[in-house]
């Protein structure tokens, strides 16, 4: 007998209809069918209610399913919704047809119910499913919206294929209206927004057509990577801007211009990439790792500007394209990078008039090339327009020129010295004389090497000079460093000042004007080329470089030497040194890469150079968060310059680069290599008998061993960095080092011993007036008064030190004093203010890339969502810090995020389980010999009540001792698998271990 309920919204309908005995009386199932569901269907369309089948044969189930669908689908408004998605996106239904494996004649039919056909409950969630890849839906309420129409609900689909590829992208904010996909705004999915796209100071001219083109190339599914090809000058990266400028609403995650200009190598590519991103190294991950981990969900364009001189990097664009499944990439280059799938644009020059036969002047002026000729020339002579006079003149510059843009540009600055007749006589002088003699060159390249050569043959003879030897500036220069590096042998008369603005006013040079500080002058890469064959053709390439690398040499260490006092200045120089970037590569590549021919002498200079450079700046790629760039740079001084460092002032700075690697290194959660290449700085130290920095070493290798939990070897280490401190009588290094012994006692419970010490730190720094460094003592003091209780002490004292930090710029202290003051508010069951607290400073964190705080605050904003009961935020944050945790093998910081998951597994109920986890943590507190924070201390004992309230004794030791023996595999401890797995599934998300 088969039974089917109606069901109404108070429950089910209590007097089920009864279908009797279908097989036995029918003589054809199907008839049978039809004649049954005519009957349920006037029935519960009388009542209103939908239809539940709980059980019958399945050609009668079908029918009545697809039968009471058919009756609530509103046909015609799905139909016209559907065909307004995919006109507004471009698609034809012939497309669709063709993704669903139907001919586009039985999906019409199928969608207007014509012939007997009806479209399938699986058709109707492909459909959604291929809108969705397409992006022609963006929103979740969309495709409802959809299977609705359609008569179905949300629940069609299951909850794992919404969490799946392609619904998985789309966006939950429902209450937003239903746009037009091509008018839809960027709903970026980065934490923070990208770099607005560069700032444009002219007008763009023609090329509308171009515009189009590309637009609709990038529009298409298929196409993942397109360059744009072209010659010099030919106006590659003005068109890419004006085409990402319009395409923000497409790409859900945004757009991202990135200039690799300034990049001189392929190995560089990754760290330019995410530096334009906005993303910070934070741990043992390769940057490259990092931002493959970032890209592979978004859907997003990048547009990697002149990629001709990293094409020996392709490989890279390949393997983000690989991993990424809805990034799109964009290059402009000079030549293609021969990779599969890549297709090409090529970008032509302006279009041209025919001087033959000049159309009219108000026609002559919209020809592209003629209009830019115009519009560049009145901004150097604002009265200048066509005429007649010389519209004959100007129309046969541009074709001479070829319709290249930067050519024009250049042939109309001049229109300040001379009329257009006469550019145009000069103009052709100069190609006669510079005719052949670069035949190896493209035609296009030719004309435009001989447009940069006129203009360079225009300029006197101290301009020239300027001219050849700005090229040795990778990016741009300031006029202190023009002065330092380009007239150092006081040769030129002309004043560096007027060079620049004279260069300046023949747009062979530009000028960055939205600085702070003062304006930096950067040549176009084109025209960099051009002064870099000038210099060598002239011999003095070698000794500009030695110039350069020395003044950023001087540069760097004045930055440090600020940076090492932590004043309120510190931002200023960190500014300055990431603006510089660029040229204190090229200093780093200079000292790395002597001449074979070079002296002995020459070799050692270049050694010393690499070591005063990668001592200055180590502590700018740190605090910046370049910490594999660093990293390798460090590594590469230290492994090539060996044999060259045997002056003292040199051994010493062989050392800082060690200790420099071994703080970052330290950074990473590469603990080994830390204490690695602290030792070699400490042996340095120990047999040069510098005290001061071994002192600093010193602590930096008690640290690691306090991370690690070998607090023996960590006091043994502090205690003799004590001694040498009292004996320095240095009360700045005595102070830290009795704050660090405090710290350790705080990590052994110790709180009388540890406030002493801070105590005696914090009275040290008070009288040397040290108010920069007097913050740790503080916010150490402030912790602990929490710890015990005294939250209005605790309030004072933390408070003070944000001010502090606050005042001094100081990133890291002011994350700290806010993760602090949230412990504290959440012990006063403040949970909103500690909320805010915590996220205000995991922004910080996250910004500096520093894994231990993201980690701690991460776990602390699940003890908040934990108390507010939303169990889904709690585990999310729980197992983000857990991993973090496991990843820099925080054996402490483990302990906590597992205490964390454990009070959320038993206020789901999951008792086994929460006893289980809380046994691994304290097994790991036993191993380090470790306290929890009374926060977390409260979350353990009532989770162990609750527990023991709810198993019997056996149970509750048999699932204690299973923690005790096993720890999680974190591979399966995501927060999705966290909240779906139950205590019967808790021994396969656990691996044994001895104690």
């Amino acid at each position: 007998m088969c039974i089917a309920y109606a069901q109404s919204g108070m429950g089910l309908f209590n007097k089920p209809l009864l279908i009797e005995k279908i097989w036995e009386t029918a003589q054809s199932v199907d008839l049978t069918c039809q004649i049954r569901y005519n009957c349920i269907k006037r029935f519960t369309q009388h009542f209103n209610f939908p239809i539940v089948v709980r059980y019958f044969p399945d050609s009668f189930r079908n029918g009545v399913i697809a039968g009471v669908r058919e009756s609530r689908m509103n046909k015609e408004a799905f139909r016209h919704k559907l065909r307004e998605y995919l006109r507004q996106a471009g698609y034809q239904q012939q497309s669709l047809a063709e993704k669903l494996g139907l001919s586009a004649g039985i999906l019409s039919r199928k969608l207007n119910n014509t012939d007997g056909k009806f479209i399938s409950d699986p058709e109707i969630k492909g459909i959604i499913k291929i809108l969705t890849e397409w992006r022609v839906l963006n929103q979740k309420v969309e495709a409802i919206e959809l299977l609705e129409l359609a008569g179905l609900s949300e629940q069609s689909f299951k909850p794992e294929e919404w969490k799946s590829l392609p619904l998985s992208d789309l966006q939950l904010q429902t209450d937003q209206p239903t746009i037009a996909l091509n008018k839809v705004e960027s709903a970026a999915t980065t934490t923070k927004a990208l770099p607005s796209l560069p700032a444009q100071l002219t007008n763009f001219i023609g090329r509308e057509e171009e515009v189009r083109l590309v637009q609709n190339l990038l529009q298409k599914p298929e196409v993942r990577l397109l360059t744009l090809t072209g010659p010099g000058g030919v106006g590659k990266t003005r068109l890419a801007l004006e085409v990402v400028s319009h395409l923000h609403g497409y790409f859900e995650s945004g757009v991202c211009f990135i200039s690799l200009d300034g990049v001189a190598t392929p190995e560089v590519m990754p760290f330019a990439i995410a530096r334009a991103l906005g993303i910070k190294e934070t741990g043992k991950q390769t940057l490259l790792e990092i931002l493959k981990d970032y890209l592979q969900a978004k859907q997003m364009l990048l547009t990697l500007d002149n990629f001709e001189h990293l094409l020996a990097g392709a490989s890279l664009v390949k393997e983000l394209l690989m991993i990424a499944p809805r990034l799109k990439i964009l290059v402009t280059s000079r030549a293609i990078l021969h990779l599969y799938g890549e297709y090409e644009f090529s970008v032509s020059p302006l279009a041209l008039p025919d001087p033959k036969h000049l159309p009219p002047l108000e026609v002559l002026g919209q020809v592209a090339a003629v209009n830019l000729f115009v519009q560049r020339a009145t901004t150097v002579k604002h009265n200048f327009a066509l005429d007649s006079n010389n519209a004959l003149a100007v129309a046969e510059i541009c074709t001479r020129l070829e319709g290249l843009p930067l050519a024009i540009e250049l042939a109309a600055a001049r229109i300040k010295l001379f009329t257009p007749s006469k550019i145009l006589s000069r103009l052709v002088n100069s190609l006669q004389e510079l005719a052949g003699s670069s035949q190896d060159l493209p035609l296009r390249q030719q004309s435009l090497r001989t447009a940069i050569a006129w203009s360079y043959n225009l300029l006197g003879e101290d301009e020239k000079l300027l001219f050849r030897r700005l090229a040795v500036f990778a990016g741009g220069c300031s006029a202190e460093a023009v002065e330092r590096v380009c007239n150092a042998d006081r040769i030129m008369t002309l004043d560096v000042l007027t060079g620049l603005t004279s260069l300046l006013d023949k747009s062979l040079l530009r000028r960055q004007d939205d600085l702070e500080d003062e304006p930096e002058f950067i040549m176009l890469d084109i025209i960099r080329d051009y002064a870099l064959e000038r210099l060598v053709e002239k011999g003095e390439s070698a000794s500009l470089k030695r110039k350069h690398a020395l003044y950023f040499v001087e540069f760097a260490e004045l930055a440090l030497t600020s940076l090492q006092q932590n004043g309120p200045d510190q931002g200023f120089w960190l500014n300055r040194l990431e603006r510089e970037h660029n040229n204190l590569r090229a200093g780093l590549t200079f000292a790395l890469n002597p001449d074979q021919n070079a002296t002995t002498e020459t070799k050692n200079e270049q050694g010393e150079i690499g070591l005063r450079l990668g001592r200055a700046l180590s502590s700018f790629w740190i605090k910046h968060g370049h910490l594999s760039e660093g990293r390798q740079w460090l590594e590469a001084l230290l492994s090539r310059y060996t044999l060259v460092n045997t002056r003292p002032e040199l051994i010493q700075f062989r050392a800082e680069l060690a200790r420099g690697a071994g703080t970052i290194a330290y950074i990473q959660g590469d603990y080994s290599r830390a204490r690695t290449m602290y030792g070699e700085a400490m042996e340095v130290w120990r047999q040069t008998g510098d005290k001061r920095n071994l002192l600093a070493v010193l602590n930096n290798v008690a640290i690691v061993e306090n991370v690690e939990g070998h607090y023996e070897q960590a006091r043994a280490l502090l205690e003799e960095s004590l001694v040498i401190a009292r004996e320095l009588g240095d009360k700045p290094r005595l102070s830290a080092n009795l704050n660090n012994l405090g710290s350790l006692a705080v990590s052994r419970g110790d709180y009388t011993l540890a406030i002493s010490l801070y105590e005696e730190s914090l009275k040290l720094l008070e009288e040397v007036g040290d108010r920069e460094t007097l913050a740790q003592p503080l916010s150490n003091l402030g912790l602990i008064a929490q710890k015990q209780g005294d939250y209005n002490r605790a309030t004072r004292l933390l408070e003070a030190r944000l001010a502090i930090g606050r005042e001094m710029g100081d990133k890291q202290g002011i994350a700290n004093a806010l993760n602090n003051l949230g412990i504290v508010a959440c012990r006063q069951d403040q949970w909103q203010k500690a909320e805010g607290l915590y996220l205000e400073g995991l922004e910080i964190w996250q910004e500096i890339g520093y894994k231990q705080g993201i980690a701690a605050v991460k776990n602390n904003l699940g003890t908040i969502a934990c108390q507010q009961s939303n169990y889904q935020e709690a585990s999310h944050w729980f197992c983000q810090s857990l991993s973090l945790y496991q990843e820099l093998g925080n054996q402490n910081g483990i302990a906590h995020a597992l205490v964390g998951l454990a009070s959320v597994a038993v206020l789901l109920g999951r008792a086994w389980q929460a006893v289980s986890l809380s046994g691994v943590a304290q097994t790991l507190l036993d191993q380090t010999r470790t306290l929890l924070d009374p926060i977390y201390q409260t979350l353990y004992e009532r989770t162990l009540a609750l527990t023991r309230a709810e198993l019997d004794v056996t149970s509750f030791e048999a699932a204690w001792n299973e923690g005790q023996t096993t720890r999680p595999n974190l591979a399966t401890l995501t927060p999705a698998s966290f909240l779906s797995c139950s205590d019967k599934e808790l021994s396969s998300r656990f691996e044994q271990s001895p104690k």
